[in-house]
């Protein structure tokens, strides 16, 4: 599809600035009658404010006003992360070498001098509306490749986990133990490593008693916690449970 065509599909909305009217309205009107959006601006300080309300896709810009000179709109626009992407095209009567250095440290990616040549103005448009556009798309692509790696590391940490679990149960279960307690201590230890945890425990509970009744606590327990004498029975009213 060509710039043209895509302007046509999807008209671009371009803000111009420019303090003088009548060069405003001749540049409002052409690009209008191009099928563009356009949003007119008489001073610096109206472009920032349209610039807050709604970013447009492109900006023309006059270098020379009174209140506050292209230069300057431009480094504000450039110093906004909102705003720091949108083409700017400086405009000017202004010819020499050093105002149009000026222009790009300042952020413009174009400099046109007046009197223009409309067909020459147009095409730089369309040149850097495309631009734009392929920026965006690349973006985009860039965001949803981030995304799908992004979900496909947790669908492998997921994998690994569960088969982390696995291993673990397996251990537990093939574990030859030489009693109960020793089975028990072997299978909180797995839990430990698994979990990551410091600290862990296993308790009987006793329904008739409502007690919790200690049976193991793991071997960080007494190093992690400043206990002195270690409580081996909690009523259940008294647990938090």
């Amino acid at each position: 599809m060509s710039a043209r065509e895509m302007q046509s599909a999807t008209p671009a909305e371009i803000l111009v600035v420019d303090d003088i009217p009548a060069n405003l309205k001749l540049l409002t009107s052409i690009l209008a009658d191009r099928g563009y959006l356009i949003r007119p601006a008489s001073s610096g300080q109206l472009a920032l404010r349209s610039l807050a309300v709604r970013l447009p896709d492109l900006i023309l810009l006059d270098v020379k006003m009174p209140d506050m000179d292209g230069y300057e709109v431009c480094r504000r626009l450039k110093s906004d992360e909102m705003s720091r992407d949108i083409p700017v095209i400086f405009i000017s009567a202004l010819d020499e070498t050093q105002d149009k250095v000026k222009g790009f440290d300042a952020g413009g990616v174009d400099f046109i001098t007046k009197p223009f040549q409309w067909e020459e103005v147009l095409a730089r448009i369309e040149t850097h509306l495309s631009l734009r556009r392929l920026q965006k798309q690349l973006e985009t692509q860039n965001a949803q490749l981030h995304r799908k790696i992004s979900e496909h590391k947790q669908v492998e940490e997921q994998t690994e986990r569960n088969e982390a679990r696995l291993r673990s149960l397996v251990n537990i279960l093939q574990y030859k133990c030489d009693s109960v307690q020793d089975f028990l201590d072997y299978a909180l230890d797995e839990a430990i490593k698994l979990t990551e945890s410091k600290i862990g425990y296993i308790y009987h509970y006793s329904e008739d008693r409502q007690e919790f009744i200690l049976n193991s606590w793991s071997k960080g327990v007494m190093e992690e916690c400043t206990i002195v004498q270690k409580q081996a029975v909690y009523q259940l009213e008294k647990t938090g449970l």
